[in-house]
């Protein structure tokens, strides 16, 4: 069931909500040593600092890693872009999850979908 005011799309790899004001969720696969050549990060590095070299590869929209979080199997971080507010978490298993949301307001929101994500 999705809420009201909000929009799914979805296939085999990705999830994609559109929240009413303005704000989206992903959770999709995503392939853990490609993402850390990508930002620059060796192919075998901590989870941790794939997902802070992530934050590099968000320097065109303005992309600002303000704090991060990391325990066995997970890493997650926030800050700010160009559109507001960006919460990231990746799993070791190959699991992404990106919440943009339009302002601090929403933190609670982003924090929520994060530790929902790690939980599971």
């Amino acid at each position: 069931m999705v809420p009201d005011g909000w929009a799914f799309t979805g296939d085999d790899d990705n999830v994609q909500f559109e929240i009413a004001d303005g704000g989206y969720a992903y959770v999709s696969s995503v392939d853990v040593a490609y993402l850390a050549e990508s930002a620059g990060a060796p192919v075998d590095a901590p989870l941790a600092d794939v997902d802070a070299a992530y934050w590099t590869l968000l320097d065109a929209i303005g992309g600002r890693l303000e704090a991060q979080d990391s325990r066995a199997g997970w890493a997650a971080s926030w800050g700010d872009t160009d559109q507001g507010r960006r919460w990231h978490a990746l799993l070791e298993d190959g699991v992404a999850m990106t919440v943009d949301l339009p302002t601090e307001a929403w933190d609670a929101h982003g924090r929520a979908w994060v530790e929902g994500l790690r939980s599971n």
